[in-house]
């Protein structure tokens, strides 16, 4: 036992005292983290007010579903009369005009510089447990504010920004390509080319990106880390053997790539780790492989702190470790197994003493016993092309297997998917991406030359041949959503398992950590103590809210939805599903939709999948005629768990004669807990809340009709409610101006103090039926703070 210990001990003081670079790069994020070093930094301008921005265009203009986009980096930003600083780049999304053709670029090419008077916004974020902030989503690729032009006219043109002849040059040859592309190729190959090749994520439809996400192959289709080291070893297969003379011409092609696809930020890292691991490893160090990469990252973590909170830069660092700590020292082995195959019936006789060599003759001498059916010729020809071939499968096999483990909690806390067959799909994809990428790269040097026609029809078979083999795969590639493991978890999980890298010889016992992760991950059953919760969700211009019962059961009312990105299943997957996983809720007693307005259903599309649910509550289930359902009326009673569901409205009668419009056919529902009492009034309108009003009797929590809005929560219904605090759901700088401002006049009238989701994020409501707390999640504090409290 003493022996073992100081063979780990001496082990772990060799790897530290031969790895300085990374050892500090390791400290640097330590300190960086605990420091938040993702924050963005203030900026002195009043956001309500516009503003005036001249800067030159940065980078490639994409093309989305409603709009284009592209990188602005300000020159001057001033807002009435004063300069502000301005230490970062902008979004700018430019709406396409009505009778637009979908296929219309942008008229800006990199290198235009342009003014623009415009308001400068956040961009879109949600306060929500368990959704990251995309302001700082947003700044860790270099972006402060987002800017939303209705039209291309907000624009003026003021020439060319000094210094930027080449990249206008690059640029506008790429757009000459894409329109070649346009006409030249089939639509998903064409799509598939701008999107895998050029990195426009943005050319692809909904069901495209359903698709590869499913596959686990989203990696491909962004240019970053892997991305990049994926062109840098497709230039390598072509132009290694070629000596100095090819390393630079790999290193060439590289960058000459980065800056075709735009040169963003994440892709720039990736470009400069990518050079540096691929430099040292040309020089024969492949010793200190990780000692380079920590080297990079500490490079890159003093030049920008706000790289740590990036996920491309942390799966590129992480799948570099793995590589650097799992793969690397078990290729040996592999290229042992596969030299063997290839020196069948050679000349050649290994008589090194060591388990590589032995390994390799056991191999040579089963081909030749398996394989002596097989013309001698033949063999000698076949098999050493068989084992090169071999040897790059199987070392993709690995590199897929070790890093799909290592980053499995990365993956789960970014995105909650868990694609069972991630390993095997990537092991037959990529060799044929590489290739994609390849004639890809070709048509883009041939296509203005007489000879773009072959090019062109490589590109478009293997194009439709690679979307038929992504559909074909969608069994092989089956997901399943997990609940997000939290920080600390994905902290101890990697660097228990990168300490197996360095601590233990074999793979499979770092492997082993695996279950662990499983362990961890199964929803504890959740309990409220004796209280009822009830959380609004800031889903935007929607409406979502939890109910968590006395005894731990959940309900949920509305489940939110808006078109976001041309996704149906935004709101429904990446806020209310992801909020659900961080409140360990594993099913629903019930689901309630108040009416058939997206803004309150359409994220239940996602979640009826994900989440096991008892039943589905809904006023009409003409409706819904695709999701079974039960249908409540007015006088009907629900108890769970001691807490009193009564419907007041509508009654089914008036339903069936069509009396009432959509918003004011909203199921009303009044809560009873104890002494608590609450109303949640749907989108009714005056005509619905007239009809119910000699009915009505106080409650102690409103929640406002229809986001707030003016034709809705009347002064008679209000003074009939007498409510002591009412939440409102509205969305930021909503196009609807909710809340209105006679409503929260006359909210404020009855005496009811007023939160609102815009701008006290999330909002809880908690009670044990003596008392009644309200809260707000503060998504700069991670947590609910308290906004009121009283006696019921």
């Amino acid at each position: 036992m003493e022996a073992y210990e100081r063979t780990v001990r001496d082990r772990l003081i060799g790897f530290l005292l031969f790895q300085p670079c990374l050892v500090l790069a390791a400290l640097a994020a330590g300190i960086l983290g605990g420091m938040g070093a993702g924050s963005r930094p203030p900026v002195d301008f009043d956001s309500e007010r516009v503003v005036e921005v001249t800067g030159w265009v940065s980078g490639a203009a994409e093309q989305g579903p409603e709009y284009s986009f592209f990188p602005l980096t300000p020159l001057q930003v001033t807002q009435a009369g004063r300069t502000v600083h301005y230490p970062g780049d902008i979004a700018v999304y430019l709406n396409r005009e009505e009778g637009e053709p979908a296929e219309m670029e942008s008229p800006l090419v990199p290198g235009d510089r342009i003014r623009l008077r415009c308001y400068l916004n956040d961009p879109t974020f949600f306060a929500v447990p368990g959704v990251a902030d995309m302001r700082d989503v947003y700044w860790t690729r270099g972006f402060l504010h987002v800017a939303r032009l209705k039209s291309v006219r907000q624009i003026e043109m003021l020439g060319r920004q000094p210094g930027t002849t080449l990249l206008r040059g690059v640029f506008s040859y790429r757009r000459q390509f894409i329109e070649y592309s346009r006409g030249s190729l089939s639509a998903r190959s064409e799509r598939l080319a701008r999107s895998a090749f050029l990195g426009e994520r943005r050319v692809l439809d909904g069901e495209d990106r359903r698709l590869i996400r499913r596959l686990g192959i989203i990696h491909l289709f962004v240019v970053s880390g892997f991305h990049v080291s994926l062109v840098a070893l497709a230039f390598h297969f072509f132009f290694g053997a070629w000596g100095w003379a090819g390393r630079l011409l790999t290193m060439g092609g590289l960058w000459g790539y980065i800056v075709m696809t735009g040169a963003s930020l994440p892709t720039l890292r990736a470009g400069l780790m990518t050079t540096a691991v691929y430099v040292i490893l040309s020089f024969g160090f492949k010793a200190g492989f990780l000692n380079v990469l920590g080297a990079a990252t500490l490079a890159l973590l003093v030049c920008r702190p706000a790289s740590l909170g990036d996920a491309g830069f942390q799966f590129s660092v992480v799948s570099l470790l793995t590589i650097g700590l799992f793969v690397a020292p078990r290729r040996r082995r592999l290229q042992s197994f596969f030299a063997g195959i290839g020196e069948a019936w050679s000349e050649r006789v290994v008589v090194v003493r060591s388990r590589e060599a032995a390994l390799r003759r056991r191999t040579r001498f089963w081909c030749e016993e398996k394989l002596a059916f097989l013309p001698r010729r033949l063999a000698v020809w076949v098999l050493p092309r068989l084992a090169k071939t071999g040897l790059w499968l199987g070392g993709l096999w690995l590199v897929g297997i070790a890093v799909w483990t290592v980053t499995l909690p990365l993956a789960l806390q970014y995105s909650n998917l868990w694609v069972w067959g991630q390993a095997w799909v990537n092991l037959l994809l990529v060799p044929l991406f590489s290739g994609f990428v390849m004639l890809s790269m070709l048509l883009f040097v041939l296509f203005s030359t007489p000879l773009a026609p072959l090019p062109a029809a490589l590109v478009d078979g293997f194009g439709r041949l690679l979307w038929n083999l992504m559909e074909a795969l969608q069994p092989v590639g089956s997901a399943a959503y997990w609940p997000q493991p939290g920080s600390l978890f994905v902290a101890g999980y990697l660097i228990a398992t990168l300490l197996a890298g360095v601590l233990l010889r074999r793979l499979q016992k770092g492997v082993l950590l695996l279950p662990l992760l499983l362990g961890l991950l199964i929803l504890p059953p959740s309990g409220a103590g004796g209280k009822l919760v009830i959380t609004m969700l800031d889903v935007g211009q929607g409406e979502s809210i939890h109910l968590r019962y006395p005894g731990g059961s959940h309900g949920l009312v509305d489940s939110g939805g808006f078109r976001a990105s041309g996704d149906p299943y935004f709101v429904g997957e990446r806020i209310v599903g992801r909020y659900l996983w961080e409140e360990r809720v594993g099913r629903l007693d019930y689901a309630l939709l108040s009416h058939p307005h997206t803004d309150h259903t359409q994220g239940w599309r996602f979640l009826r999948r994900v989440f096991p649910t008892a039943r589905l509550f809904v006023h009409d289930s003409d409706d819904y005629p695709d999701w079974p359902s039960v249908e409540l009326e007015a006088g009907e009673v629900i108890d769970v768990e001691g807490v009193l569901h009564r419907i007041l409205h509508p009654h089914r009668a008036d339903s069936e004669t069509g009396l009432w419009k959509t918003n004011d056919a909203s199921l009303v529902m009044r809560l009873e807990y104890g002494c608590f009492s609450m109303l949640l009034a749907g989108d009714i309108e005056i005509e619905a809340e007239l009809s119910l009003v000699r009915g009505l009797e106080p409650v102690s929590v409103l929640k406002a009709a229809h986001h707030g809005g003016r034709k809705s929560n009347s002064r008679l219904i209000l003074e009939r409610l007498r409510p002591a605090a009412a939440i409102i759901s509205a969305g930021r700088r909503n196009p609807f101006g909710h809340p209105s401002e006679e409503t929260l006049e006359r909210l404020r009238e009855t005496g009811a103090r007023v939160f609102v989701t815009s701008r006290d994020g999330s909002l809880r409501v908690e009670t044990d039926g003596g008392r009644c707390r309200i809260s707000g999640y503060s998504i700069k504090e991670k947590r609910f703070v308290e906004l009121m409290d009283f006696a019921l």
